[in-house]
């Protein structure tokens, strides 16, 4: 579902990163080992945890470069949408 919006961002020249999860369950839960989508499951694996370490530094990443920027940058994005 989301793969067509990619490509369009891409084809229009965007800057898209996807960052794609495949061993943890639809949604990391973080703060809770046990709970929601964890019940019933032994504890979330060494590959589950590394997935979410990377999926924090992603949206870390994103929120640095969407609201670390300028306010001459921010103005120049806008104006070439």
């Amino acid at each position: 579902m989301v793969e067509p919006t990619i490509a369009r961002l891409k084809a229009a020249g965007r800057d898209v990163t996807v960052y794609t999860a495949t061993k943890s369950l639809h949604g990391f839960y973080w703060g809770r080992d046990v709970g929601g989508a964890q019940v019933g499951r032994d504890a979330k694996s060494s590959e589950e945890l590394a997935e979410e370490a990377g999926a924090r530094t992603h949206i870390l990443n994103f929120f640095t470069k969407q609201f670390g920027r300028t306010a001459v940058e921010a103005a120049a994005i806008t104006e070439a949408k």
